[in-house]
This record gives structure tokens, C-alpha cells and sequence, in this order.
């Protein structure tokens, strides 16, 4: 049972982007892009003489950011609310007024963009740094090269999340999305239909039929759901849904559900 998904109004969702969180955000790109450019050039001199290292480690990365933008997509839309501790005035908040208004992502400047998502990336960086790379340790430059790109294509995600949305995205952007490097705006489409439950994926978007063919996501909800009580979507569907979806899934909720604030109904 899918039930149709409620929001809080754009603007209240807005509200939430504080200034300290836009300087949190700037100095985390500042950061990132320095210690990646710094393990750029720590592995290219290395990469001459192994090309074959680079194109495996370049399709496994691209895989798996794809694969970890649909998880934390699909954990921001299905649990929590705004007022979670530490995801929820900056992870959550912008992904639900993302559905609310999804065109709003298409006025945030590069920091609102990417921000947050360098933040999170800084200790995988970190950890690249100390990653050996020399002939006695032959997985070292693949685990860095691995770790070099799938840091670029996660810190990149919300901007080619960005450019699914524009309707005229610049010339590289485009033709990247034509042959399917990145996410298409047409695949995109299909997670933007209530209740906002599958094509989570949104870095390349290559994992999104595959893992909805086999109902990956909707078999995570349900498991979590009966082990922790806790309802998929609870703060968008409104009480008496909760409580249909819990009573569907066969749960108990984890606590008492309180009564529905007023929302606003998605289109």
C-alpha cells in the first residue's frame, strides 16, 4: 500500500537553510577540493603505468555512488522529519522541499548545491590520504583511485541531480545525460510521481530499474518497518495513513502516532 505524500509549504522548508550552515557548507568545499586535488595528483603518476586500474576503478566507483545516492536519497524521503538531530535541518529538509517544490533545486547556487554533500565526504577523503600506494601493496592504487572518483562522482551527485531538473542544463551536462553518463531528466521523472517511492538512485541512474525489478527498497522499508516500528514516510502520509501502512505491513508503530499537522498535499 502506498499512501499519497503531504508536505509542509516550500517556504517553510526554505526557512531552514541557515547562514551558519552556509558557511559550514563553504568551508567544507574548500576543504574537499583541496585534499582531492591533492590525492589527484598522489595517484596520477602511478595510474601511467596501470591505465586498466583507472577503467575498473572508474566503473566500480560510478557504480557503487550511484548505489550510495539511492540509499541516502531514499533514507532522507522515508524517515525522519525536519527536526531529526543532525540530518534533519540539512539532509532531510532539502529533499522534502525538493518534492514540494522540485524545481527549487534548480535556483541553489553551487554552495546550497554541494555543500552538504562535501561535508559528508571529507573523512572518505581522509581516509584515501593514507591509503599506500607502492608496488609491495598491489591493491593500494586501485583502493585510491576508487576512492578518488567515487568521492568526485558523490561530491557531483546534487549538481547532476540539479541539472535533471533545469530545463535548458548546459552543453556538457546535456550531452552527458543523452548517452546516459549521468541522470537523465527522463528517468528522473518517474521518482517524482507521489508517493515519491522508487528511482532513488540519482548520480548515473543505471541502478534504478534494476533495483526497482527486484523491489530492493520497498523489501528495506518493510524489514526495518517490522523490526523497529517505525513507519516509512510517517511525517509526509498524515495519521490516519501512518496508521493504515502500519496496520498493512503488519506492525505495531514504535510509539504512539501523533495527530497530522496541517500539510500540504503534493501535486
Amino acid at each position: 500500500m502506498r499512501s499519497a505524500i503531504r508536505q509542509r509549504s516550500p517556504e517553510e522548508l526554505a526557512a531552514g537553510y541557515t547562514h551558519a550552515h552556509r558557511s559550514l557548507e563553504m568551508a567544507a568545499i574548500v576543504v574537499f577540493g583541496v585534499l582531492l586535488a591533492l590525492l589527484a595528483v598522489r595517484i596520477a603518476g602511478a595510474l601511467w603505468q596501470a591505465p586498466w586500474t583507472f577503467l575498473l576503478a572508474l566503473v566500480a566507483a560510478m557504480i557503487v555512488a550511484d548505489l550510495l545516492s539511492g540509499l541516502v536519497h531514499w533514507g532522507a524521503d522515508t524517515w525522519g522529519t525536519v527536526q531529526t538531530p543532525l540530518l534533519g535541518g540539512s539532509l532531510i529538509r532539502s529533499f522534502r522541499e525538493h518534492h514540494v517544490n522540485p524545481k527549487s533545486i534548480t535556483h541553489h547556487d553551487f554552495i546550497e548545491a554541494n555543500g552538504n554533500s562535501c561535508l559528508v565526504l571529507l573523512p572518505v577523503v581522509a581516509l584515501a590520504l593514507v591509503v599506500p600506494i607502492a608496488p609491495s601493496v598491489p591493491w593500494g592504487l586501485f583502493a585510491a583511485t576508487f576512492l578518488v572518483i567515487l568521492c568526485f562522482f558523490l561530491a557531483a551527485t546534487n549538481e547532476i541531480h540539479k541539472r535533471a531538473h533545469q530545463d535548458s542544463p548546459p552543453p556538457l551536462f546535456r550531452a552527458l545525460q543523452r548517452i546516459h553518463v549521468i541522470l537523465p531528466a527522463t528517468i528522473h521523472d518517474i521518482h517524482h510521481q507521489s508517493p515519491f517511492a522508487r528511482y532513488y538512485c540519482i548520480t548515473t541512474g543505471w541502478l534504478n530499474a534494476p533495483l526497482t525489478a527486484i523491489g530492493f527498497f520497498a523489501t528495506l522499508e518493510t524489514f526495518i518497518a517490522r523490526a523497529t516500528g517505525a513507519i516509512p514516510r510517517q511525517d509526509d502520509i498524515g495519521h490516519e495513513a501512518a496508521l493504515e501502512l502500519a496496520a498493512s505491513l503488519g506492525i505495531a508503530p514504535e510509539a504512539p502516532l501523533a495527530a497530522s499537522r496541517p500539510l500540504r498535499r503534493s501535486p
